[in-house]
């Protein structure tokens, strides 16, 4: 019943790109990880799980390590574990 010759839509827009992917929500990690079995490649996903915190957005995504100081730092630790050091060659 199910056609399994059609790429899904995620997996196609993808599929050439290199490189760690990175999503991150405001919300749980789980909402972005659904998506996980469609994505090709390194995937890695960052979210605010937890409640009661109460401040600015800027703080909570600081406090949840969703800001994009953690988005860059979630990237170099990818690129590091595929083995890439910033040498070109």
């Amino acid at each position: 019943w199910r056609n399994t010759s059609v790429v899904p839509y995620v997996t196609g827009k993808l599929a050439h790109a290199t490189g760690p992917l990175i999503a991150t929500s405001d919300f749980d990690h789980a909402v972005p990880d659904l998506i996980r079995p469609w994505v090709p490649g390194d995937y890695h996903v960052l979210g605010a799980d937890g409640f009661g915190f109460s401040d600015t957005r800027a703080a909570a995504r600081r406090h949840y390590l969703i800001d994009a100081d953690s988005v860059v730092v979630k990237a170099l630790q990818a690129l590091a574990q595929q083995g890439f050091n910033g040498i070109p060659g």
